[in-house]
């Protein structure tokens, strides 16, 4: 009897230590915000007060027993403004732990804090969703809004305000990758500075950040740009490791000025080689900004980091935006950039997904290793 005993303890021990804390599923966690979550048909919700950590309606938690979950949303408004909603948000993970468990218990579930914006008073804070959302399917990005058209009188203003020539620093298109990485995370980053490529194939890129910040007017955390060029079309065998120069800097507070600098970073080269001095501009920019708080790289994946060896130089997080993956696939994501992340401290950000701390970049990186593995069979990557 006491040999059994014995394995029943042992066998809950494991079971006990396979689960994962809510404080651990709170630091993974993927943090954006949004301006009102939608909930689709195919999703299943559970209601929680406001400001509370219990359920609401208890029956729904019977279904979730029994679905395939790939993504579980909890869902807050950010009322208080800019508070962190810590203590809370574990509480109600820690309620969901009790009555679920088996959730705590696997690596494949995609874990997101969703953070909306959209109200100023708590009565408006209280009309918004509050609780857990759950999705079965591996295409969960739809119920993130992004306002294109939030403070659209002064993005018009701005616009209008410029020679017909250089209204292009404003313009959008089709493509706004980088655009939306800046809205998912507009709580995350603090007093930023962004390093660009600027370099002709990234120059869209840069205009939806120049975009987000003259629409975001009031809330934004950009505070410098940095733009570069890989050395000033400066031939290849001329440039030095660290040395390779064309970085240009400007604090962020007037448009015109960055304008200004942007047309004579791009008249003064557009990178010529494939290789481009990431690192080395990331250097330039804690020199001359030493009180940013974080660095976001705006890079491109089809260039080559031509100075990675210098990364140890870096001592704050790199958030990278990541433009051009070949058909938006990970297979093609190069391995330098998630290197760049993972020792900096700092994540990765793609069209659809943010990867925000080690434990997502490491998997992240399994997961481009098995993509290339599963393309070199099908002769389609060499």
């Amino acid at each position: 009897m006491k040999l059994y005993f014995f394995i029943y303890l042992l066998l809950f021990s494991l079971v006990l230590q396979a689960q994962h804390s809510a404080e651990i599923i709170y630091d993974r966690a993927q943090k954006i915000t949004t301006n009102r979550y939608v909930i689709e048909e195919d999703q299943i919700a559970v209601d929680m007060s406001f400001g509370r950590a219990n359920v609401i309606n208890n029956e729904t938690l019977e279904s979730i027993i029994k679905s395939n979950v790939r993504r579980i949303d909890l869902v807050f408004s950010d009322f208080p403004k800019d508070q962190s909603f810590e203590s809370l948000n574990i509480s109600r993970l820690n309620n969901l732990r009790r009555r679920i468990p088996t959730l705590f218990e696997t690596d494949s579930i995609k874990w997101t804090l969703v953070r909306q914006t959209d109200c100023i008073t708590q009565s408006q804070a209280e009309e918004l969703f509050h609780g857990f959302v759950f999705s079965t399917k591996k295409s969960l990005d739809h119920s993130i809004q992004v306002d294109y058209n939030k403070n659209i009188s002064v993005v018009k203003e701005t616009y209008l305000s410029l020679p017909p020539e250089d209204r292009k620093f404003l313009s959008m298109g089709s493509d706004t990758l980088a655009f939306d990485i800046l809205e998912r995370n507009l709580h995350n980053w603090k007093n930023v500075s962004i390093v660009s490529d600027w370099t002709a194939s990234m120059y869209p890129y840069t205009t939806q950040i120049l975009r987000w910040h003259i629409s975001r007017f009031g809330e934004t955390n950009i505070r410098n740009f940095i733009f570069f060029n890989d050395g000033d079309g400066k031939d290849t065998k001329d440039k030095e490791l660290g040395k390779t120069g064309g970085i240009y800097a400007i604090r962020a507070d007037s448009l015109r000025p960055v304008i200004d600098l942007m047309k004579e970073v791009m008249e003064k080269g557009d990178g010529g080689d494939l290789p481009e001095n990431d690192i080395e501009s990331i250097l330039y920019a804690m020199e001359h900004f030493p009180e940013s708080g974080e660095i976001v790289l705006i890079a491109d994946n089809r260039s080559l980091v031509r100075d990675l060896e210098l990364v140890k130089q870096i001592n704050r997080p790199v958030r990278v935006i990541l433009g051009r993956i070949f058909m938006d696939d990970v297979a093609y994501i190069k391995g330098a950039y998630i290197k760049l992340a993972l020792f900096t401290g700092g994540s990765l950000h793609t069209r659809w997904n943010d990867y925000t701390n080690a434990y997502e970049l490491e998997k992240l990186t399994k997961e481009v290793l098995e993509a290339r593995k599963r393309l070199r069979a099908l002769g389609r990557l060499r």
